[in-house]
């Protein structure tokens, strides 16, 4: 299914944001001697990055050959991404005394990354130089070492939530919050029909043009929508196919300004059925 634009963009940020943490390191704080140590424990924790809430659910056990089974699971509305881990001895006895180290020393370590091609064969790839604290760059090599940890994600279908919910006027409610820019997508039962609300907020910044610093202000636009039976099912077939609507404009500059929107054309510029709020604009 396609995916329009304001969604893809907030989810590639989202999952580079996740993929970062991972490389850091997995664990919840407070629980490194448990890993360590190697000692039976689950415990949940929950976390709001750009907006979003997420679950974080962590699991150590022993293993029978004695070695340890490590798996962190990170559950946004995005998606689920899992970490798992299988340390011995060794690899656990280096990571306590990595864990030891309080100097706050940065080391920097370089060696290749691992990457498979299609039928799941290493290729050969480029190095990586990690920089960090020592448990820090230890993590990301037993990430990058598909023999001690394995990441899976599995995307979740926000666009087909989206899609059902506007069809059968389903509640259904997203926001997100990165660096200023924030989206929020609503549908609930009204009075009058279904009410879809779609509301962006893109904060003020700077740009280098020669000579010259342009400030662009600080815009926002708010939509919302009451529709009937017929409007849902257009409005569901319009998300679904990948469209969106371009609005374009000059802002308080004299610029031009622009951002699409998952909303037909006559929708927006008909005020029986949408109300459009716009500011910088």
């Amino acid at each position: 299914m396609s995916k329009f634009t304001i969604f893809s963009l907030f989810l590639c940020l989202f999952l580079a944001a996740a993929n970062a943490r991972a490389e850091n390191s997995p664990l919840l704080p407070g629980t490194e001697n448990i890993l360590t140590d190697c000692r039976k424990d689950m415990r949940e924790s929950t976390m709001e990055m750009f907006g979003l809430k997420i679950k974080i659910r962590q699991k150590t056990e022993p293993s029978a050959d004695g070695g340890c089974h490590f798996e962190s699971v990170t559950d946004s509305d995005f998606g689920i991404n899992t970490t798992a881990c299988t340390f011995n001895a060794a690899q656990l006895a280096l990571l306590a005394d990595a864990y030891a180290d309080k100097s706050g020393q940065t080391v920097t370590e370089t060696f290749s990354l691992y990457v498979e091609d299609e039928n799941g064969n290493k290729t050969d790839s480029a190095d990586m130089s990690v920089s960090g604290t020592a448990a820090e760059v230890l993590w990301a090599k037993f990430i990058n070492n598909p023999d001690v940890c394995k990441i899976t994600f599995s995307e979740k279908d926000v666009v087909g939530e989206l899609v059902d919910a506007v069809r059968s006027c389903a509640d259904f409610e997203k926001k997100i919050d990165f660096m200023g820019m924030k989206m929020e997508i609503k549908v609930t039962k009204d009075m009058a029909g279904c009410s879809y609300r779609l509301a962006a907020e893109m904060p003020s910044f700077s740009l280098a043009d020669g000579s010259k610093n342009i400030k662009t202000p600080a815009k926002s636009i708010d939509t919302a929508c009451i529709l009937n039976a017929e409007q849902q099912e257009k409005l569901a077939d319009y998300i679904e196919s990948g469209n969106t609507y371009k609005y374009e404009t000059n802002d308080q500059n004299g610029n031009k300004a622009s951002i699409r929107l998952p909303l037909p054309e006559e929708f927006f510029s008909n005020p029986q059925i949408c109300r459009i709020t716009t500011n910088g604009f």
